[in-house]
């Protein structure tokens, strides 16, 4: 059972991935409406995929072939898996209302305003709860995982 519900979170992982990157693909016009640092800060589509593509297969290589591995590691990778799910659909969704409502160019956000709007988003909506997730797991280890030493 264990294996079939790491296979299934790096499934949905991966196509989460992919449902992003199709629909930022679908309408490249648009890419002028990105608000990712690193495509902002680069300019290349390439960069931002691989880089994509590494994160992704690094996680899914940890929940899928690393066994011997600490609960509270073994929590990081999940959460942080499902926090990406979220925001990689998220990123399609976005990326389809703009494709959908076919925006004028001086309708997009400055560089700067663009970047700020990204980081304020995944840092209420993602990496916040995330946090607060490992705090709440740490606690909750320290407070019913016996140690060794006792």
């Amino acid at each position: 059972m264990r294996n079939k519900s790491k296979y299934f979170l790096c499934s949905a992982l991966w196509l989460a991935a992919l449902f992003d990157i199709v629909t930022f693909l679908w309408n490249i016009d648009l890419v002028i409406f990105e608000t990712n640092p690193l495509y902002l800060l680069s300019k290349s589509i390439v960069l931002v995929l691989l880089f994509k593509c590494c994160i992704i297969a690094a996680i899914t290589g940890v929940i899928m072939f690393i066994d011997k591995i600490s609960y509270f590691n073994s929590y990081f990778f999940v959460i942080a898996s499902v926090y990406l799910i979220f925001s990689q659909t998220m990123g399609g969704i976005s990326n389809m209302q703009v494709s959908y409502s076919n925006p004028e160019p001086s309708q997009a956000l400055p560089e700067k305003e663009a970047i700020k709007a990204y980081f304020n988003f995944q840092i209420l909506w993602v990496y916040f709860p995330l946090l607060m997730g490992l705090i709440a797991f740490k606690i909750w280890e320290l407070c019913y995982i016996p140690k060794k030493n006792d």
